[in-house]
């Protein structure tokens, strides 16, 4: 039965349940069972999408649109009265629809089909690799170019929990796709997993692209996990510009010369991050002791050559947002305190901003913070002689990469909130 037929007999039996029992039967996703939720409340059916969003706990309406890829789902938000149109479900626009007829008007010639995908992109005419993303979400597209002989790498990431170091890591390093986390026990936990997996396949030449992994593999006791994708994200800007059968070995300034002025159409930011990365790789390539490959000439590109960036001052919370910001979360607080369930948020989150609100730490020191365990132990709280309370921040995961503490009282709440379980049978010691 095709997906269609299945969705009209979904569609005709939940006609006749009541829309409570419909949710109950269904193994929703958390973000659909959030929006059902709200939308189970008459006064919320005929509210904008974006109010619906909020009161459901989200910042954006990027879940609901998610959602609706779900005909089962879209069938239920149906059932309350809410028409779903086409811009709401995100159907295929003519755009989209040309997109994939250029790319398959590409993958029609045999020796396109074992390019990158950088490069299947550029033959039909697009300057990013966002096209073939989109089209690829196509079950029918995806079915096409495989019928021409083109896999399709899956992009799942495995979770922190699920990956295991690496049992042959000269195996590992003879890939093109590198995820990071198997050759590193230590990386922060609070970052999503493609943030340490890295691709070289964009680098058409394959002299280059051997010569920028032996950079990385050189520099993996170096670098921290998450300086991998920043770096190689960077030298893109550049090494893209470059002729495609120019390699380390070949490279002279006039090549640099020639590159300048299509950097200046980046941002600032870009230009100046991009040349600066591509400036440390070669001077490291030029003059290494540990570099065995082919030299670059010393001084390929030049300090003047990189754009100078403004450097942002801290920017405080404005004391109007503040006034609005600190009653809600005082209400929050006290319903918690009550044992109740806070508004807009979920508490773990409101429990986040309160110790944010209290401390100043780093997200990614709140993200890695331990919570103590039914016994008041093995947690990140610490208590001194002299009866003052401290946080204590672990080195692992923390920018300044060294322990510290952050002191603190019992009347602004934090030791609650750190000591507050998000829920029942979760185990201790848990990262908030």
């Amino acid at each position: 039965m095709s997906n269609s037929a299945q969705a009209q007999n979904h569609e005709e039996h939940l006609s006749f349940l009541p829309p409570e029992r419909t949710i109950a039967e269904e193994p929703w996703t958390l973000p659909q069972q959030r929006l059902l939720a709200v939308l189970q409340h008459r006064e919320h059916q005929d509210t904008s999408i974006t109010e619906l969003c909020r009161l459901a706990g989200f910042s954006s309406r990027m879940p609901w649109y998610q959602a609706l890829e779900d005909e089962h789902f879209a069938a239920v938000v149906e059932t309350f009265g809410i028409k779903i149109t086409r811009h709401s479900r995100k159907l295929p626009d003519n755009r989209t629809i040309h997109a994939k007829q250029q790319l398959l008007a590409v993958l029609q010639h045999p020796e396109n089909r074992k390019q990158p995908v950088a490069k299947i992109c550029q033959l039909a005419g697009f300057g990013s690799k966002t096209p073939w993303v989109n089209a690829i979400k196509d079950e029918l597209f995806v079915a096409a170019i495989e019928a021409l002989g083109v896999s399709i790498k899956q992009r799942h990431r495995a979770s922190h929990l699920e990956v295991e170091p690496a049992t042959n890591i000269e195996e590992e390093l003879a890939k093109d796709v590198w995820d990071i986390r198997r050759f590193k026990h230590e990386y922060p936990k609070h970052r999503a997993p493609s943030q340490y997996v890295i691709e070289f396949g964009w680098i058409i030449n394959p002299v280059l692209r051997a010569q920028v992994q032996c950079y990385c593999r050189q520099r993996l006791t170096q670098w921290g996990a998450a300086t991998f994708k920043r770096t190689l994200s960077h030298l893109k800007t550049v090494l893209v510009l470059l002729p495609s059968d120019i390699h380390a070995g070949t490279v002279q300034r006039r090549d640099v010369e020639t590159v300048l002025p299509a950097m200046s159409r980046l941002s600032v930011y870009q230009a100046s991050r991009g040349l600066r990365e591509a400036k440390a790789m070669f001077e490291y390539m030029a003059a290494s002791p540990a570099w065995t490959g082919p030299r670059p000439p010393r001084f390929l590109i030049w300090e003047e050559d990189i754009p100078q960036r403004s450097e942002a001052l801290p920017r405080p919370i404005p004391p109007d947002v503040l006034d609005q910001f600190d009653p809600l979360l005082g209400q929050a607080e006290q319903a918690m305190q009550q044992g109740q369930e806070p508004f807009i948020l979920a508490p773990i989150l409101w429990d986040a901003l309160l110790i944010l609100r209290h401390t100043g730490m780093r997200f990614e020191d709140l993200a890695h913070l331990k919570a103590p365990d039914d016994h008041g132990r093995k947690g990140c709280l610490d208590q001194d002689a002299e009866g003052y309370w401290w946080i204590c921040i672990d080195h692992t995961n923390t920018k300044m990469a060294r322990e510290h503490r952050i002191p603190t009282r019992q009347a602004d709440g934090v030791i609650d909130a750190i000591r507050r379980k998000p829920g029942a049978g979760q185990a201790p010691s848990r990262p908030l």
